[in-house]
């Protein structure tokens, strides 16, 4: 078995197991409002979605899709856990799915756009290939979107700290290095976006489950902190930010 199987099958019993949690905490009302916040609405800004094809990778039960079907995209999920795509399928049964890895995608099919909403760091050490098989799956001019934690920042520092003790994740999740991404990239893509993002409301309303936060409490502080996560987003940097939220377009 490869490295990237044995990491892969490691995170796919995890999930399997905290699917249900998971979906719990990721899709209340909160959270959701976090994401369409400072996640969705600064990604998508200045993309047309209407019409546009639409792969989310590791999609989970899709987090994503309901804001991307709201702008008019048809959207494709793409995810090797079998819970989290029989609950994407319950969801949103007029959408396509596709059980498998990414590292598995064979599709003649070209994107408008791919969609990946925190799980490029769960995919460590193999970011590059990844990264590949989503520039071969694009359509020239197509844009690939994406969110995650990267290294550089003073929270990052903790969050080292935090994911060898953390049960949801497992060996091969890491923060990404930007800069030596962008070096290897910067041939092929266009870089079109740079946000820096997440304090307050991303560490206890967006991350809820990582603390173990039950919903009855979060609902009590969830709108204070994601106020005051408003006010601090102005004044982000790469030092201070728990994400970046990304868009890349492939060049013509």
């Amino acid at each position: 078995m490869s490295e990237i199987k044995r990491i892969e099958k490691i995170q796919k019993i995890l999930y399997e197991n905290i699917s249900e949690e998971y979906d719990k905490h990721y899709s209340d009302k909160y959270s959701e409002m976090y994401r369409n916040i400072f996640i969705n609405n600064p990604m998508f800004k200045n993309i047309d979605l209407s019409g546009k094809v639409v792969l989310e990778a590791m999609c989970g039960s899709g987090l994503t899709t309901k804001y991307l079907l709201s702008k008019g995209a048809q959207v494709v999920g793409l995810d090797l856990n079998s819970e989290f795509i029989s609950s994407f399928k319950k969801k949103f049964p007029d959408c396509e799915t596709i059980e498998s890895s990414i590292f598995d995608l064979k599709i003649n099919e070209k994107f408008d756009c791919v969609v990946i909403s925190n799980g490029l760091h769960h995919l460590q050490p193999e970011i590059d290939r990844a990264i590949d098989i989503i520039y071969d799956s694009l359509k020239p001019l197509g844009f690939f979107c994406f969110t995650d934690p990267h290294e550089g920042s003073i929270p990052n520092f903790f969050r080292k700290l935090w994911y060898k003790c953390d049960k949801y994740c497992g060996e091969n999740s890491d923060s990404l290095a930007l800069s030596d991404l962008y070096k290897k990239n910067r041939t092929r893509f266009q870089f079109l976006k740079k946000k820096y993002s997440g304090t307050i409301a991303h560490l206890f309303v967006f991350n809820s489950m990582a603390f173990g936060i039950p919903y009855r409490i979060k609902k009590m502080y969830a709108p204070l902190f994601i106020f005051l996560e408003k006010i601090i987003d102005k004044f982000q940097s790469p030092f201070t930010s728990c994400i970046t939220v990304q868009v890349w377009q492939k060049r013509n």
